[in-house]
């Protein structure tokens, strides 16, 4: 059985839109024990989200894992709005759930406008807050992103970089975040020893690694970089 296939085309600015083909893919139709079989003891972290988390019948069992696996990680969730493929209003009436089930969220501006037109990103975190989670970060594209962790917020900036193509910035993001967060030992609960501090290091790290690939043709950060910002430095960093 295929995967979802997706097909990006870049504007002049590196800018990337997306056309997707998930007709009977099998990343939305996992079963209940296949999910099971993917259980690991030592997981510190659970992250899920996009299609595999809203189209059916594998959401809601997706959903049903995530519960049971939150005894032991801690679960991070990045809705990934794609209106062509699903409507925005599913992604509306599943939110709050996913909120309750996670303790990261994880989503772009872009996403934002989708889930909650008009509303600013401060309003939003408070909303997703009191639906549950407890750790909420909007990127901003160029100008950073937002971090709200219990109502206490922080904007990092984004790195001056020459933009070569944006596509995988998001995910790379997000991977940064999490790997951070792992690194400063608050990954495998309920992120109860995390502070703001440790938020703004772990996005400033997470917003390094995005640069870094949107200075590449392709969604792979370059190694070198990587083993760079691992030892805190950002020399690999193609800066305007």
């Amino acid at each position: 059985m295929p995967s979802t296939l997706a097909v990006a085309d870049l504007d002049e600015t590196g800018q990337a839109t997306y056309t997707s083909y998930a007709d009977s893919a099998a990343d939305w139709q996992w079963t209940d024990e296949e999910l099971a079989a993917t259980q690991q003891d030592d997981a510190a972290c659970l992250h899920t989200g996009s299609l595999a988390l809203i189209r059916q019948p594998g959401g809601s069992r997706i959903e049903d894992h995530l519960a049971h696996a939150r005894e032991h990680v801690t679960v991070s969730i990045d809705p990934n709005v794609r209106p062509l493929l699903v409507p925005t209003s599913a992604y509306r009436e599943r939110l709050p759930r996913w909120c309750a089930l996670a303790d990261i969220l994880r989503l772009s501006e872009d996403d934002l406008a989708l889930l909650l037109p008009g509303t600013s990103p401060e309003e939003a975190c408070d909303t997703w807050h009191a639906a549950g989670v407890r750790l909420v970060v909007i990127t901003l594209g160029g100008r950073g992103a937002l971090a709200s962790l219990d109502g206490t917020r922080v904007t990092v900036p984004s790195p001056a970089v020459n933009v070569v193509d944006t596509i995988g910035a998001g995910d790379s993001f997000t991977a940064g975040l999490l790997h951070r967060l792992a690194a400063l030992g608050h990954l495998g609960g309920r992120l109860d020893a995390l502070t703001l501090q440790d938020v703004t290091n772990a996005c400033m790290f997470a917003a390094r690694v995005a640069a870094l690939t949107c200075s590449v043709t392709g969604a792979n950060p370059p190694q070198a970089g990587i083993a760079v910002l691992k030892s805190g430095g950002d020399r690999f960093l193609p800066h305007v």
